[in-house]
């Protein structure tokens, strides 16, 4: 039936495939930039989580009040809600000092900031088309090459065929008439992963122009960070950042938005490459 897999000849990964559908069935694709503007006094919330137990860190105050006749100012905490309620769950700190943690993120975000700005708008534009145009042509090309093959196997049981029906060949009708419906069955999945394969070297461009314009909206991030309120600063970090998990002694593991930890990878590519050529 068509709907048989032939493992074999699948040469396009089901994330590619499934990305060339969504092309397909919607050429654009909007995506809101409005980054979400959540009130308060830490910059964190809502991204921070214990890198021990998992659990999201929440936001609690201590410390208040008036203590002999002076008004105390509050300290601002993450919380790990494991730690204090059930801390056989967790082996980490029941807490980590809003401001501390703050201040390490605004470092991590001016130092992210710098490192994608040192990157050639050129090289990056240049980077992404051509990897990504080659790797879909290779495919292209690997398709339209199997699917020759699969013809001229076709053009051959047909004319065995023939032979048969005059009694020259050794093959059974039966097995024949098998062979060809599995080939042409064959074919017509190679002509789906073909037409795949030529959406995503079209995409390709419309990616290269994705890739400039989401450069550009971080410069302009970047160009603001520094001197937003916290409630900005706060906005553009989830457009950044999609978790951060804090352990022990402050230590930090930060999962970036994609598009973010691919230029990202490309600028540790290039500082390894320029440190290789100055050696």
């Amino acid at each position: 039936t068509h709907s048989e897999v032939f493992p074999e000849l699948q040469i396009i990964p089901v994330d590619l495939w499934e990305r060339a559908q969504e092309i397909m069935a919607n050429r654009t694709q909007k995506h809101s930039d409005v980054p979400l503007n959540s009130k308060g006094k830490s910059l964190m919330v809502g991204l921070v989580y214990c890198g021990h137990c998992g659990s999201k860190l929440v936001l609690t105050t201590s410390g208040g009040g008036m203590r002999y006749g002076k008004k105390r100012i509050p300290t601002l905490r993450y919380n790990c809600h494991n730690q204090v309620r059930h801390p056989q769950d967790c082996d980490g700190m029941s807490g980590y000092t809003v401001e501390k943690v703050d201040r390490i993120m605004e470092q991590m975000v001016m130092a992210l900031f710098a490192d994608i700005k040192s990157i050639p708008e050129q090289e990056l534009i240049t980077h992404q088309y051509v990897q990504r145009t080659n790797e879909h042509l290779a495919t292209l090309t690997q398709l339209q090459t199997l699917k020759a093959q699969k013809e001229k196997e076709l053009a051959s049981y047909k004319s065995e065929v023939y032979k048969s029906i005059q009694g020259k060949s050794t093959w059974s009708q039966e097995l024949l008439s098998e062979l060809i419906q599995e080939t042409k069955v064959e074919i017509e999945k190679l002509d789906a992963e073909i037409d795949t394969a030529k959406v995503l070297v079209d995409d390709a461009d419309k990616a290269a122009k994705d890739i400039k314009e989401q450069y550009d909206r971080i410069l302009t991030w970047a160009d603001m960070f520094e001197g937003s309120t916290l409630e900005g600063k706060k906005m553009i970090m989830w457009q950044l950042i999609d978790k951060v998990r804090i352990y022990r002694d402050y230590q930090f593991e930060v999962d970036l938005k994609p598009t973010v930890k691919e230029f990202k990878a490309l600028w540790s590519k290039r500082s390894a490459q320029s440190a290789n050529g100055a050696a």
